[in-house]
């Protein structure tokens, strides 16, 4: 009743793929504005701030992307480029009208 499965090992990498640390430092770089607008939206955007809209598709309301562009020095595109990446990789959870990291 205890038998485990064999385990197989984890097939290597394509030829040509980067170091793990190569990798990690892409991850690093490719997220850096995702992250940075996490923390933004941390401390401006949690329970009780008017930040985030309550359309259901968790998108930064006007305003909101407006005050970050102030705050962060980015362009409102910018700053919505990265919002978006920031979801998509779990940097930021919208919940109704509020966000949190």
């Amino acid at each position: 009743m205890n038998q485990r499965p064999a385990r197989r090992p984890a097939p290597r990498p394509p030829e040509g793929t980067p170091a793990p640390a190569e990798l990690a430092r892409m991850a690093r770089s490719g997220l850096a504005g995702a992250a940075r607008v996490a923390h933004w939206a941390d401390t401006a955007l949690g329970p009780g701030s008017d930040g985030a809209t309550a359309d259901g598709k968790a998108t930064l309301s006007d305003a909101s992307a407006e005050r970050a562009s102030e705050d962060l020095g980015l362009t409102v595109a910018q700053v919505r480029a990265d919002w978006d990446t920031a979801r998509l990789a779990g940097l930021v959870e919208v919940h109704g009208d509020s966000a949190r990291p």
